[in-house]
């Protein structure tokens, strides 16, 4: 004797990838729908929370990636290689050097060298 139950879609809060809330359970359709992520988490288009995540590496890649629980995006850094900077968005920009006429470089200095933008090797 077969039995038809209808069973509402399962949503429990929690920490990590958990929801920190659950979508109502009228507009559910599936268990674990979140409504909010946690810290360091982001919703998918399938009402999912996944963790931000970030690589290191050279150039403007991060040279140290922020805690991933204080993150607000994917790629944030904490610190950038040689030669860039941190922005207010914790992505590294690369220093920029100008060659060109007065006011400007006529040879500007490896990008790894630099500490601020428009450093010059050589001025004109």
């Amino acid at each position: 004797d077969l039995k038809n139950t209808c069973e509402p879609y399962r949503c429990r809060p929690g920490n990590g990838v958990a929801c920190k809330t659950c979508r109502s359970l009228g507009t559910r359709t599936e268990h674990h729908q979140c409504a909010t992520c946690n810290f360091g988490h982001f919703l998918t288009d399938d009402s999912k929370c996944e963790p931000y995540t970030c690589s290191t590496g050279s150039g403007a890649s991060c040279k140290v990636c922020m805690d991933k629980l204080t993150g607000t995006a994917n790629d944030q850094c904490e610190e950038c290689n040689p030669g860039f900077e941190l922005t207010e968005e914790k992505t590294c920009r690369p220093f920029t050097c100008e060659i060109g006429d007065e006011g400007s470089c006529k040879s500007c200095r490896l990008r790894a060298l630099r500490t601020s933008d428009g450093q010059c090797e050589e001025c004109n």
